[in-house]
């Protein structure tokens, strides 16, 4: 094969090699900037993601290494022409060793990249990546400023390419011939060779060489501590969201009660409810472990019991998932029972997210998302008269509200309704549709209950509430009762709701026999810890 000499070609065009070459470099270094701010707002956004597909091609797209892969050429051969020419040339091995660990460094980005679409990347090794692409973006300044010059003029110092350029001969453009069929001595003659002028730069530029090897060095050490060596307990405030896998967390809840929904109370201990937040952010469905979230109190470590949820109906979904689909948010309440003697102390939920390494032995590595004292709820009442308006506030209801406009006690209660089969569920009072009448009457199997009480109401639910609770028969079923006074005694009639779907002004109640008007009657709505009472004696003057 018969090739020419480069030399000459390479100082006629020496500006212009290093005009393409600051262009190359320019867009690599636009290409870091991109890449540290990606990691700044996904630490920022507390890792979490818009979208995880495509970030890889996005970010470190195909372009990106083939410009590095061309810089590290035209260096090359540079050094090559300037060490023919007798010029400096530590920069430039500077660059092309800077530049080599450059395209490993993206090349690794982008695999972490192409992995968001399967799992999140732990917080620390964010941060870690987000630090070293800063680091690494640093000396790419120096070097658009340094091309930069060589770019624009050489007719200073020891880069005089213009005499070099007169000065060029035939031999810097001379043919020679390049035979396949190398020798044995030949090629040992060429590896000794390489090996002594490998020797020769490393000699030239060892404080250069060393010191680079030393950052990379001092690196190393520092990823490895903080992601093998290193016990790192994080700690985090509840509404604070942290990464586990493939899982963003946030506790936003907690309280410790012994409480049941409907206000009674749990007589054989205290329970911690938790409020937490699951989204997957990952491309798949994912499993989760809910045992790995302990409640620890002092020196006291406790498992979730997720066969409690049913006993809170008001704040949990009975059916805990095992898995959550792919960009997806699930509420899950997990409850841990606690003595009385863990009451009034700090507690905390302990998430292991992995093992350290403390001479020679493992040790796991936990996030604490504290909770506060685990101080019990105590009861709240609120006192109301007929007429006046009730907002259930601080409680699963919401802005909830309702008012006892009167009431009556009856045997039997006559309403009317309308049905209008072209009115889409909706009637007004020029559109009401067919009237309806019809009755309530006790038919249960209590004799003792054979009156009904009957409330005139206006209910306005919360829209964000439940479905459950849309209708005033799920308010008063679920956390109404009657509180009357007989004998000197405080009685409770907790008995069947009657209250009809086809209506929103009316709440119906049994009650036994024996209650008249004048037994000093309340209406009573027990939520959790919160008691609302609405005292229905002032009728008894009318």
């Amino acid at each position: 094969m018969i090739l020419k000499k480069p030399y000459a070609f390479l100082i006629k065009n020496f500006k212009l090699i290093h005009f393409l070459i600051l262009l190359l470099i320019s867009f690599c270094a636009f290409r870091s900037v991109l890449i540290i701010n990606f990691f700044n707002e996904y630490i920022n956004n507390n890792y979490q993601l818009v979208t995880s597909f495509g970030l890889s091609s996005q970010y470190t797209p195909f372009a990106l290494f083939i410009t590095t892969i061309i810089i590290i050429i035209f260096i090359i051969a540079l050094i090559i022409l300037l060490n023919h020419k007798k010029k400096p040339i530590k920069l430039y091995i500077a660059m092309l060793i800077y530049y080599f660990v450059y395209f490993l460094c993206i090349l690794y980005i982008s695999n972490l990249l192409e992995s968001l679409n399967y799992s999140l990347l732990a917080p620390t090794l964010s941060r870690n990546i987000r630090d070293i692409s800063i680091l690494i973006f640093i000396p790419q300044l120096f070097f658009i400023s340094y091309v930069f010059i060589r770019a624009v003029g050489f007719d200073f110092r020891k880069f005089d390419f213009v005499s070099d350029i007169k000065q060029t001969t035939y031999e810097d453009s001379e043919e020679f011939e390049i035979s396949f069929d190398l020798e044995s001595n030949k090629a040992k003659t060429m590896i000794n060779r390489f090996k002594r002028e490998m020797a020769y730069y490393f000699k030239e530029n060892r404080f250069m060489l060393t010191m680079i090897g030393v950052v990379i060095f001092i690196l190393s050490l520092v990823l490895i501590y903080f992601n093998v060596y290193r016990n790192e307990d994080t700690k985090y405030e509840m509404g604070v969201k942290f990464i586990l896998d493939k899982f963003v967390f946030n506790i936003t809840h907690a309280e410790v009660t012994n409480f049941k929904s409907d206000g009674t109370i749990y007589e054989n201990g205290y329970y911690v409810v938790s409020n937490l937040n699951v989204k997957n952010n990952s491309a798949v469905p994912a499993k989760i472990d809910y045992n790995m979230f302990k409640l620890k109190i002092e020196d006291k470590v406790i498992s979730p019991d997720l066969n409690l949820n049913k006993h809170y109906p008001d704040e949990c979904s009975p059916v805990v998932p095992e898995t959550i689909t792919t960009k997806t948010d699930e509420n899950i309440c997990l409850i841990y029972p606690i003595t009385k003697d863990m009451i009034n102390k700090k507690m905390a939920i302990r998430v292991n997210h992995g093992v350290f390494i403390d001479k020679g032995k493992e040790f796991s590595k936990n996030m604490y998302i504290n909770l506060g004292k685990s101080i019990p709820q105590e009861l709240e009442i609120k006192n109301y008269n007929l007429g006046d308006e009730i907002v259930f506030e601080d409680t699963l209801l919401g802005n909830t509200r309702i008012n006892i406009i009167d009431y009556e006690i009856t045997q039997k209660y006559f309403y009317k309704y309308y049905v209008c089969d072209n009115c889409n569920g909706e009637t007004s009072e020029g559109n009401k549709g067919k009237e309806i009448m019809d009755s309530i009457t006790y038919n249960g199997k209590d004799i003792t209950a054979n009156k009904l009480i009957v409330f005139h109401i206006k209910y306005n639910p919360d829209n964000n509430v439940i479905n459950k609770y849309k209708h005033v028969s799920g308010l008063i079923d679920l956390f109404a009762y009657i509180e009357y006074e007989m004998d000197n005694k405080t009685h409770l009639s907790k008995t069947s709701g009657l209250t009809p779907q086809n209506v929103n002004n009316l709440a119906v109640l049994s009650i036994p026999n024996q209650i008249d008007i004048k037994n000093n009657i309340k209406l009573v709505f027990m939520i959790r810890n919160k008691k609302y009472v609405v005292n229905l004696t002032e009728k008894q003057g009318n």
